[in-house]
């Protein structure tokens, strides 16, 4: 992982030095992780598995613990 501003920079250093990159992208990295109970967990778990079985969603993310 690095800063926004040095993705292209470090993308193309590591290609100079031999590495494949499969992926250089820029993604949100969650800062809190909200505590669910049991109900709250199934409900989100549904919630998201509902999304990534929608033809037009190719990524869903989450932050939980």
């Amino acid at each position: 992982m690095t800063e926004i501003k040095d993705l292209d920079t470090v993308s193309k250093a590591l290609k100079a030095t031999g590495w494949k990159i499969v992926s250089a992208e820029i993604r949100y990295l969650a800062k809190t992780f909200p505590e669910l109970d049991a109900a709250g967990r199934k409900d989100v778990t549904d919630f998201l598995n509902a999304l990534d079985d929608h033809e037009d969603v190719h990524r869903v993310y989450a932050a939980l613990k």
